[in-house]
């Protein structure tokens, strides 16, 4: 994800995610969205959340 947004990042004076995406082409943004998912997505979906 770092490497992904670094470009993005590098053009931003206001360095947030928000900005980022704003600089992003559709197809950019769509290769976003399938990083973020991946990185959101729980290691052992099949197991409860226990603390």
């Amino acid at each position: 994800m770092n490497r992904f947004l670094a470009p993005f990042m590098k053009q931003l004076t206001e360095k947030n995610l928000g900005n980022a995406v704003g600089l992003m082409s559709k197809d950019e943004r769509a290769e976003f969205n399938r990083l973020f998912a991946l990185a959101d997505e729980r290691v052992r979906p099949f197991t409860a959340n226990t603390f």
